[in-house]
């Protein structure tokens, strides 16, 4: 076994192991597929992939705003307190809740995914194109 692949060896072993990055982790569990993607890198990328930056979850960690709750909850939560004390928790504002479930991005959420299976469909898997339809809709 060569250097390189002994030190991606570990390199993943340390990443599976550790017990931070959780956000990151789900988005990139493999360390050797992660380093043959060509992605672009800018800030809001990096806000959703390691749930670090302006998500009501990550402000209300360190008392920045009082409330975690993705907006698209909120209407609801004045009406279901009750019920939403049990879910707080699955509703919080985070990156994989703006990505998937927010209510509020459904729209941008599908035309997102509409365009980049057209890429794909056509064949453009170019990471200029992709990475234009990832900045517009982040």
């Amino acid at each position: 076994m060569g250097r390189k692949e002994n030190g991606l060896l570990i390199w993943q072993w340390q990443w599976t192991d550790k017990g931070k990055g959780t956000v990151t982790k789900a988005f990139f569990p493999s360390v050797r597929n992660r380093i043959r993607e060509k992605i672009p890198i800018f800030p809001e990328f990096t806000t959703m992939v390691t749930g670090h930056g302006k998500l009501r979850s990550y402000l209300h960690r360190f008392g920045l705003t009082d409330n975690p709750m993705c907006p698209c909850e909120e209407e609801e939560e004045q009406q279901q307190q009750k019920q939403q004390q049990r879910r707080r928790q699955q509703q919080q504002q985070t990156a994989s809740r703006l990505i998937f479930q927010c209510k509020k991005l459904r729209n941008q959420r599908n035309e997102m995914i509409k365009q980049i299976k057209t890429l794909v469909a056509i064949g453009l898997r170019r990471v200029k194109h992709l990475s234009i339809i990832i900045y517009k809709f982040l």
